[in-house]
């Protein structure tokens, strides 16, 4: 049914391109616990590719697939949470927790492009460095003085 889905969306093997017909069979695929296809609906809901747009849907389903080691789907949530976008809110740790699941062993569920392991990568080693030196300016800042209210709440924030 994933594979339908592929087909419908690229305009392959005969079939005309179809990004409705490419969802319905993505969905499909997901409604029978295919992995693959629940991190491809869910980007398709996300999104609004072929259907109405769902945020809400289409993140819990590219969290399942992340959760059950689509790679793509845990580098998409990676992103999402860095960027603090498709109605999830900016959170560094979590972030850095998908990007880096995103390139474990433990996903077995490979589709990610390289250019996709590419920027990913950058991604992550951005968000480590910036983690290492608020960690450094947390703990120069805590000795500095303790009537500086503020630290506590930006580094929640970010």
């Amino acid at each position: 049914m994933c594979k339908l889905g592929s087909l419908y969306k690229h305009g392959k093997s005969g079939l005309s391109k179809d990004l409705k017909l490419a969802y319905k069979w993505y969905q499909k695929s997901a409604d029978h616990r295919n992995i693959i296809g629940m991190g491809k609906a869910g980007y398709r809901l996300m999104k609004g590719i072929g259907v109405k747009q769902d945020r809400s849907y289409g993140i819990s389903l590219v969290a399942m697939a992340a959760g059950e080691g689509h790679d793509l789907s845990c580098l998409r949530l990676g992103f999402l949470f860095a960027h603090g976008t498709n109605g999830l809110p900016i959170n560094r740790s979590q972030a850095i927790h998908w990007l880096k699941k995103g390139f474990r062993d433990d996903c077995h569920h490979k589709t990610s492009s390289s250019e996709w392991k590419d920027k990913s990568l950058l991604l992550l080693q951005t968000l480590q460095s910036n983690s290492d030196s608020d960690s450094d300016s947390d703990s120069d800042s805590d000795s500095d003085s303790d009537s500086d209210s503020d630290s506590d709440s930006d580094s929640e924030a970010v």
